[in-house]
């Protein structure tokens, strides 16, 4: 057994991805990295063990079939031929022109897994502006429906305090990943959501989203206001979001002028009074109740 110490300056992470089979996900980093190593190098001068502690510049990393923007990041890497560790102390991606990064922490576990490679990963991300959240999700990563969802139908808005927890299968460069699993939860403000275009969208909502899985998330609404009508709680459930099409049911706790809720029921795209009429002439008061 050989052990070797090295610092390399600017080195490209992907290019020693076929070193050995637990190093394969370092396909994924596209971005100048600053390296100091240890490794346990065998007879036939494959690594046996090794860890790594990585500085990374700005650049991209690929993961399933998308990519992201890095500005930067700190880890630490352990891996064996069974296995890789990384403890992510801090990743930073880039913010909107005129808004502050975003900052990523996490572990994760990675394993050769017939041919394929299992992952289990814990994120917790700080903040991101829902404007700018398309840019740095990659495509493939929470089911087929989550990504335009959720990017298509909150415009505007500061997601925080993200917790996720993640276990998917990939190909050894990360590409063509399925997540089999996915839970964590995500706390939002100022929020404008499209919850059945074209109907005016609802507008400075606060919010606990959870993943319950890959094909279902629950939206709690702790507050908000729908054009004049004031919303108070709710909740919303999607499911579908693995599959093609998604469904949403709807509770939402409201109150304000009685001619606000009547154009709500009364949109084209609601429809529901032309279900069970109710002769209304210039109707006028207050109401107070929950929609369903």
């Amino acid at each position: 057994m050989l052990a070797v110490a090295v610092t390399l300056d600017s080195v490209m992470p992907a290019n020693f991805a076929t070193l050995a089979p637990a190093f394969a996900p370092l396909a994924a980093v596209q971005a100048p990295v600053t390296l100091t190593a240890t490794a346990e190098l065998g007879a036939d001068l494959v690594p046996r063990h090794a860890q790594i502690q990585a500085r990374m510049a700005g650049g991209r990393l690929h993961i399933a079939r998308g990519s992201l923007p890095v500005s930067g990041g700190i880890a630490a890497i352990e891996g064996t031929r069974e296995e890789i560790r990384l403890t992510l102390q801090r990743l930073e991606l880039p913010g909107p022109a005129d808004g502050s990064p975003t900052v990523v922490t996490g572990t994760a576990a990675l394993r050769p897994q017939a041919g394929m490679l299992a992952a289990t990963l814990d994120l917790r991300l700080d903040q991101v502006g829902f404007a700018h959240l398309a840019t740095l999700w990659p495509d493939g990563v929470g089911g087929p429906g989550a990504k335009p969802w959720i990017t298509g139908n909150i415009t505007a808005g500061t997601a925080h305090d993200l917790r996720l927890h993640l276990r998917l299968v990939a190909a050894a460069d990360l590409s063509d990943g399925a997540v089999t699993a996915l839970t964590g939860a995500v706390e939002a403000r100022d929020m404008v959501v499209h919850w059945l275009r074209p109907v005016p969208p609802a507008e400075r909502v606060a919010a606990r989203l959870d993943f319950v899985s890959a094909n279902e998330i629950e939206i709690t609404l702790l507050g908000g206001a729908q054009g004049g009508l004031a919303l108070s709680g709710g909740r919303v459930t999607l499911t579908g979001l693995a599959q093609r099409d998604q469904y949403a049911t709807v509770s939402v706790d409201m109150a304000g002028p009685v001619a606000e809720l009547i154009g709500v029921l009364n949109h084209p795209r609601v429809n529901l009074l032309s279900r069970r009429p109710v002769p209304m002439r210039n109707p006028a008061g207050q109401v107070e109740g929950r929609l369903v």
